[in-house]
């Protein structure tokens, strides 16, 4: 699977979001934050965790369909999830936070060009491609999560994420996370070096820009404990139709 972000587990192929996207504008993000509000998140293996946001669950339960836990969290109406994160782990909530404020800020883009492009996987190579151009946009070393930061983490998700889905249990969460720290560990053994989309992409410097202080504003109010809807109102993505909790 080289410069690739697919991965196969039991003979089938997947692909997800940008890791590394991700995992720097939190960073970038949690930088910018005031100080209260950073030495509020004092959990940061919880926090880079969220800040994966529903990609992790992608590979809970391994199916490809809508009831596939991962799709299931893209469309979530994001007012009633992050309701429903406060609940659980401050610092994963506001991880979670920095993931909401990327996709819905970069989403829409990536959905255009993948709709005039009309080609298999176009999607996966643009944000495998931003992913390489936000590392480079921000001087950063691409890096992953530990294996024991993320074990560590076990409980604290599954506190978070049973509030969403109270079907979801700690085993399962346990097994999804050591798939996602095998997944993520091939993504950094085989990250992108070199752009293969034509994609303009310096021309999203200011987009995600926006995107980082989108973040900042959004993180700096579920410290607060709140997710008001003129900030948490935008999907994840644009083709996803979202779900209403009861």
């Amino acid at each position: 699977m080289p410069n690739s972000i697919y991965f196969t587990i039991n003979g089938k192929t997947y692909s997800m979001p940008d890791y590394f996207s991700h995992a720097i504008c939190a960073t970038e993000i949690l930088e910018n934050c005031n100080k209260k509000t950073r030495s509020a998140i004092v959990d940061t293996p919880a926090y880079y965790l969220g800040a994966q946001g529903g990609d992790v669950f992608f590979a809970y339960n391994l199916t490809p369909n809508k009831n596939n836990l991962g799709k299931r969290l893209h469309s979530v109406n994001p007012q009633t999830l992050f309701f429903h994160l406060l609940q659980g782990n401050a610092s994963y909530a506001c991880g979670f936070a920095t993931h909401y404020a990327l996709d819905c800020t970069l989403h829409p883009i990536i959905y255009a060009y993948e709709r005039q492009k009309r080609s298999p996987l176009t999607h996966a190579k643009l944000e495998a491609d931003i992913g390489l151009y936000i590392s480079r946009k921000f001087g950063v070393t691409r890096k992953i999560l530990s294996k024991e930061g993320i074990s560590a983490s076990t409980f604290k998700v599954y506190d978070s994420i049973v509030k969403v889905f109270p079907e979801v249990t700690l085993c399962g969460v346990e097994r999804c996370l050591k798939r996602h720290f095998a997944i993520s560990r091939e993504l950094f053994k085989h990250k992108r070096t070199r752009y293969i989309t034509d994609y303009d992409l310096p021309s999203l410097s200011g987009c995600i820009d926006e995107a980082i202080a989108f973040g900042v504003e959004c993180v700096e109010h579920i410290v607060c404990g709140t997710a008001p809807p003129e900030l948490f109102s935008a999907p994840f993505t644009v083709e996803e139709e979202q779900n209403t909790l009861s």
